[in-house]
């Protein structure tokens, strides 16, 4: 998204990069951001932690990440077209 947007994208080890990257995206970028922004934080909890996370916290994660992919097509099909 950002890469087709603004043409630039994140490829350092800092995962958050790509936050900042997404708010210059336009509205899409906007609505990205704010679902992977909530996602991040649960990537090392669920990589090392050796505790599962709450149903409930997978569940709104899955969520977040479902429209972070719908985005994802919806901008895949306009690029296509």
């Amino acid at each position: 998204m950002t890469g087709l947007r603004i043409g630039r994208r994140a490829a350092g080890p800092d995962h958050n990069q790509i936050l900042a990257l997404l708010k210059e995206a336009g509205k899409d970028g906007a609505q990205v951001e704010r679902n992977l922004g909530r996602l991040l934080p649960l990537k090392t909890k669920t990589e090392y932690d050796p505790d599962d996370i709450p149903a409930s916290e997978a569940t709104r994660a899955v969520e977040r990440a479902t429209r972070c992919i719908a985005v994802a097509r919806r901008l895949a099909a306009e690029t296509a077209t």
